[in-house]
């Protein structure tokens, strides 16, 4: 019988032996077929007051407040319980590659305060802190914990499982190394938690290469993923700097089309004002012409005019003259210079039929001015001799054409 718990009951018959009759169980076995038969008849396990009121209710489902219950009763020292829920333990374990010990009691089972106190010997302790390990414990009065009892299979109280969760190639889920249902005959806590850290020793020494060989390969898989990630990174830095580049160049080039259709419109403008403007030139010249035709009155006013090209030119005009009549007169110089030689214009040989064009308004861009005395004449509705005797200069003046605006180079 070393090795193994057993368990001897003696049964008094009544088929006429003396004595009762002595039979001796595998106390695991015993405990298994005690339970399945009383699933079977639908009851519960039978305990004792004693164990019913050994303990508090059962836990909350509150991890935190699990283990605060728990060191409330047993102390601060005991193995190292998760905090989160199952499936956030199983995913730890998967994730970090470490073996997951699952550990469930209920309240009601006459084990539970030995299993409990257990775990907080410096045997088990040990064992369990060292960094392979996620250890998740709950009471099957909790919702969590039932789950996992019901997912487990479990058949006999307190419980205890190896798991590893399975991550290699063409593998998933969860593996259950070993299993212990219920207790053996364990004389105080200290004895059952070295037992249990042999119970934990075991497999894990059994499965020491497949842990290593799953951290390796899951080491492989985070480097390739890293490696992937750093890829994509750079791609994407890559094709970010390209798309900018492209924005870039494509802002340019919408910025130099915009320039370039602003330009053509303001040389278009400047074309279409120039042609408004020589047309007006015509036009005012065809007046000036149809007036000295018409004039009866005597010329009394001379003016020696210094035009912008440094040529003088000497005219005259009558008592009722305005000073626009003199602005339109320099204004038209040119045009009577091409007149003079071609006896035509560009809108036809009949200078009377040249028309003011609509829409446009002319901008005299010179002033007259009278050097001794230094005189400015901008009012051009003023009437030229009045204008000229305010300031002494009638009935002869010498009058400069004066520019109001810097030459363009």
């Amino acid at each position: 019988m070393a090795g193994k718990d057993w368990v001897q009951m003696k049964l008094f018959n009544n088929i006429g032996v003396e004595g009762p009759i002595t039979y001796t169980f595998d106390v695991h076995l015993a405990t298994t077929m005690i339970n399945v038969v009383l699933q079977l008849v639908g009851r519960q396990r039978i305990t004792t007051s004693a164990a019913r009121t050994s303990r508090p209710a059962p836990y909350s489902s509150d991890r935190s407040q699990f283990v605060r219950e728990f060191e409330s009763a047993y102390g601060t020292v005991h193995v190292p319980f998760y905090t989160g829920t199952l499936a956030e333990a199983q995913e730890t374990a998967r994730r970090e590659t470490k073996y997951l010990v699952v550990m469930l009691w209920s309240s009601e089972h006459d084990d539970t305060p030995l299993f409990e106190h257990a775990l907080t010997q410096p045997a088990l302790v040990q064992c369990l802190s060292r960094s392979q390990f996620v250890v998740w414990a709950g009471d099957v009065a909790s919702p969590d914990a039932f789950k996992a009892a019901e997912s487990l299979s479990v058949c006999a109280f307190p419980f205890m499982g190896i798991v590893f969760m399975q991550q290699a190639a063409g593998r998933s889920g969860m593996q259950l190394l070993a299993r212990m249902d219920g207790l053996g005959s364990s004389a105080n806590a200290q004895h059952l938690a070295s037992m249990l850290a042999r119970f934990v020793e075991r497999p894990v020494g059994r499965h020491a290469q497949t842990l290593h060989a799953t951290r390796r390969e899951q080491q492989e898989r985070e480097s390739a993923r890293r490696l992937r990630e750093q890829q994509n990174a750079a791609y994407e830095r890559s094709l970010a700097l390209d798309q900018e580049r492209e924005r870039a160049r494509r802002e340019q080039e919408e910025r130099e089309r915009r320039e370039q259709e602003e330009a053509e419109a303001l040389l278009r403008e400047e074309q279409r004002r120039k042609e408004l403007c020589r047309r007006w030139r015509w036009a005012k010249f065809a007046e000036q012409q149809q007036q000295q035709q018409d004039n009866t009155e005597d010329l009394v006013t001379t003016l020696s005019l210094r035009l912008e090209n440094g040529s003088r030119v000497v005219c005259k005009f009558a008592a009722s003259a305005t000073l626009q009549q003199v602005f339109d007169f320099v204004e038209t110089r040119d045009i009577a210079d091409e007149w003079a030689q071609t006896q035509t214009t560009p809108y036809g040989a009949d200078l009377s039929k040249t028309s003011m064009p609509k829409d446009y308004e002319h901008t005299y861009e010179f002033a007259l001015v009278s050097q001794f005395p230094r005189v400015v004449f901008e009012d051009r509705s003023a009437n030229l001799k009045d204008a000229l005797a305010a300031s002494g200069l009638w009935p002869s003046a010498a009058l400069i054409v004066e520019p109001l605006f810097e030459p363009e180079d």
